[in-house]
């Protein structure tokens, strides 16, 4: 854990250093058309200048695809272990807000870079600088692909625009400088792949050995548990790399789970926390189960899955030029309104008819008394050793305010 906290903290420096550090370089290349990148190109008739060619703009009708991509990246984001791994670790309730907003501040403030460095890349002329890389080496130029509506990744003709930022720190910057911002780069994917790692291999621990161990009669083992551990981030690690081999996008892939995080587990994660006497293991249930359907039943092109509800506005992979299916309507926030519904109605239903029959339900405030594990009143195996009036009261400080 310590190690994490620390190459996360050596990682974050080295981005900020490596980013920042290379603006002023790539701007002040000799490669870099400042006046382009400003201005655009200058209308002979008109005597204007056409603006800035790295600005794009978004037509009326893809406007709710960007507001639904917006919305789910916001709040698709939060139900993320990796996060909740930091909150949960924070001395105080109140040091976990301060972190979680400047987080996002820093979010924002990290995006800066990013923006000049495309700028930069789009007022370049590449023409030149692969020429040159060719006569040097003996091989035949390169080239950045314009106007490339869909990308699979490294092509033989030239690099994919989503390389652009280690192209520009390999042919704009001054050698040690590029070693800096490609050092960033190579942090801030690692930053995520560590947490990544110990997360869903906690995860697989405590929700999935530790219950089994429980189960069939056995107390949990200090030494194997730590073991078993470190056994699932080898497997998962295994299985990180084979992803990244595969796949072709990062970034999609990234875009891809915070969608599935957004329509699965963002109402789940709310009505637990705001609003626990409500809902109930069957209604989390159906509406696990409904958002698998929604979510996957609207298609994935990026996995392949072609769509069978075809929402309001949808264009097919004959008619699209990217080759894909393309969803323009907002199906993304509405199956996660559906799911949210599904969880409260399904929830009240069961425990309406559990209360017909006489049996209570076991519902997620009750649970979360229950299951809470303060550390002052538990022993090295997780067990209370205090009285259940005193756990349970300890547990509900923890519980969300109703007030």
């Amino acid at each position: 854990m310590y190690a994490v906290a620390y190459t996360d903290v050596a990682q974050l420096a080295l981005i900020i250093v490596g980013l920042f550090m290379a603006i002023p370089n790539i701007m002040t290349s000799e490669y870099v058309d400042t006046e382009l990148m400003l201005k655009g190109i200058m209308n002979e008739t008109s005597n204007a200048w056409s603006g800035p060619e790295w600005l794009g703009e978004i037509k009326p009708v893809d406007a709710p695809r960007w507001v639904d991509n917006f919305i789910m990246l916001i709040f698709g984001g939060l139900p993320w272990q990796a996060y909740f791994q930091r909150v949960l670790s924070a001395n105080s309730a109140n040091n976990a807000r301060i972190q979680s907003v400047c987080a996002g501040l820093a979010c924002m403030f990290m995006a800066i870079p990013s923006i000049f460095i495309g700028a930069a890349a789009k007022a370049t002329d590449w023409d030149t600088i692969f020429a040159i890389e060719a006569n040097k080496t003996g091989r035949p130029p390169m080239k950045i692909l314009d106007n490339v509506l869909h990308c699979d990744g490294v092509r033989s003709d030239g690099y994919c625009p989503f390389s652009i930022v280690p192209i520009t720190f390999k042919f704009l910057c001054y050698p040690i400088i590029a070693y800096f911002g490609l050092g960033a780069v190579s942090a801030s994917v690692m930053s995520s792949a560590d947490s990544s790692l110990l997360s869903i291999s906690t995860l697989l621990t405590l929700n999935v050995f530790v219950p089994i161990q429980e189960a069939l009669g056995f107390r949990e083992d200090p030494k194997w548990t730590p073991r078993v551990l470190k056994i699932f981030i080898c497997i998962v690690g295994v299985i990180a790399t084979t992803m990244a081999v595969k796949l072709k996008s990062v970034y999609k892939l990234f875009h891809m789970s915070g969608d599935i995080v957004y329509a699965l587990l963002f109402p789940q994660l709310t009505a637990a926390m705001y609003m626990p006497t409500y809902v109930n293991w069957f209604g989390s249930t159906m509406a696990f189960i409904t958002g698998v359907l929604l979510r996957f039943l609207s298609g994935e092109p990026f996995l392949g899955i072609d769509a069978v509800i075809e929402w309001p506005g949808f264009i097919t992979a004959d008619d699209s030029p990217t080759g894909e299916h393309k969803q323009m309507f907002m199906f993304r926030t509405v199956s996660m309104i559906i799911v949210f519904v599904v969880l409260l109605v399904s929830s009240q239903a069961f425990e309406f008819v559990q209360r017909k029959r006489g049996k209570v339900v076991r519902n997620g405030h009750n649970e979360w008394q229950k299951n809470i594990v303060k550390s002052e009143l538990t022993d090295s195996y997780g067990s209370s050793d205090s009285n259940t009036e005193a756990f349970i009261e300890s547990s509900a400080k923890m519980l969300p305010d109703k007030r």
